[in-house]
């Protein structure tokens, strides 16, 4: 028997199972090499092609051989595959030589194979966001308050879109920023100043209004005789008594100057600048962070709401007072209908409801419209002076311009119910 072939085949026995090429004989691999009768190049063609290319060391070990029982007690118990502290580093394989090569089929420890990866800390996509949203909040919290200690320059505003001249709310914010940044104004005075400044210039409108409310007073009594008689023409079909009224309601027209345009006019004036002041001061309290350093200690932040609903209450009382002193003045005719005063305390009624809505607006807006109010309420006031009315070349104040009293107005109101609205 050959010695050589003996040993080559068990040295790559050996090393087809795993053990290295120096460890103890295995009986199997004596019984293989006795038994088979191939050529040892036969016998390693068999093997996988990563031990074919690998040196295969000739000598044998130094240790005699064991026997089979001690082989088989030596033998290392296998490692579990989920056990960290058995699985070998890849940094503590054995070197191998240059030409080397591991294909895909080759023998892999199974520790090796699927290696358990332990997070220490698990990965929240929510907490990411979570902290860029605080990060961008306390950046923008920073920059406020920067912007806020830097008072506004000429120019800000309308860097901001909010002084376009063809609007009357971006006129009104225009003259606020007149006597926010030419005068030095604090904002709660801004405001104030800037209200009272729109009230003030709208006053001619209404002393208009006040006028053609008098000439309605003379003409009220002619013109609705004639609407009768239009109206009765209308339901026999007379078409030559239909043109006289309407040539009636001309020459009667004519007579007083009376123009419905001319009327309506004040009112259409009135109106658009009014809802300005509303609708300007209220941008100004959201986009402009200046507003809350208000100068004034009493209400410091213009930009928030009213807490303790204060100013929305006395906001209400004001119109209630409001609405009675623009009766008493003759701004609001109550002789064209029965039905006016009754209308007026609906609205004193309606504007109590308002209250919680008012309390949802910030306190530079409510600041507004208080102004106004005490403005209108002194001007009604003012005009119900005989002297002023000369002045004005108004006439006096007669009868039917007092409101009646929220129970007259509720037995008119079911006597309206009663008789089916006639």
């Amino acid at each position: 028997m050959n010695f050589g072939r003996l040993l080559a085949a068990n040295s790559a026995c050996l090393r087809a199972t795993g053990r290295g090429a120096f460890a103890s004989a295995s009986p199997r691999c004596f019984s293989t090499a006795f038994s088979s009768q191939r050529p040892t190049w036969l016998v390693a063609s068999r093997l996988p092609p990563a031990y074919q290319a690998r040196n295969i060391s000739l000598w044998g070990s130094s240790k005699p051989a064991p026997k089979p029982e001690e082989a088989a007690a030596e033998a290392p118990e296998p490692a579990l595959p989920n056990t960290p502290a058995d699985a070998q580093a890849p940094d503590a394989l054995p070197p191998t030589s240059a030409t080397q090569t591991t294909p895909a089929d080759a023998a892999v420890p199974p520790s090796a194979q699927d290696p358990e990866i332990v997070y220490a800390t698990p990965f929240d996509p929510s907490a990411v966001s979570d902290t860029a949203s605080s990060a961008a909040s306390q950046a923008l919290d920073v920059a406020t308050t920067a912007s806020a200690l830097s008072p506004l320059k000429w120019g800000d505003l309308t860097a901001m879109g909010l002084t376009a001249w063809y609007t009357p709310a971006g006129l009104v914010r225009w003259t606020l920023q007149v006597f926010n940044v030419t005068l030095g104004l604090p904002w709660f005075w801004t405001i104030v100043v800037g209200t009272l400044l729109w009230r003030v210039s709208m006053f001619p409108f209404h002393l208009q209004s006040i006028r053609n409310g008098q000439k309605m007073r003379k003409v009220n009594p002619e013109m609705q005789k004639i609407r009768d008689e239009i109206n009765e023409a209308k339901k026999t079909q007379d078409v030559l008594a239909l043109q006289r009224g309407i040539m009636k309601m001309q020459q009667l027209n004519a007579k007083y100057d009376v123009n419905p345009l001319k009327l309506m006019a004040p009112g259409f004036i009135n109106l658009p600048f009014t809802l300005g002041l509303f609708f300007g001061v209220k941008r100004l309290c959201e986009e402009v962070p200046q507003l809350a350093v208000s100068g004034f200690s009493l209400l410091p932040d213009l930009t928030v709401t009213d807490p303790y609903w204060i100013l929305p209450m006395f906001s209400v009382l004001l119109i209630q007072l409001q609405i009675r002193a623009s009766a008493a003045d003759g701004s609001i005719d109550l002789t064209t209908s029965p039905a006016m005063p009754h209308v007026m305390n609906i609205m004193r009624l309606f504007s109590i409801v308002t209250i919680p809505l008012l309390a949802k607006l910030h306190i530079g807006v409510l600041v507004s419209l208080v102004t106004q109010s005490l403005f209108m309420t002194l001007q009604s006031t003012l005009l119900r002076l005989p002297r002023i009315r000369r002045r004005l070349g108004l006439e006096p104040l007669g009868k039917g311009f007092q409101l009646p009293s929220m129970v007259e107005s509720v037995r008119y109101g079911l006597n309206w119910l009663k008789s089916g609205g006639k």
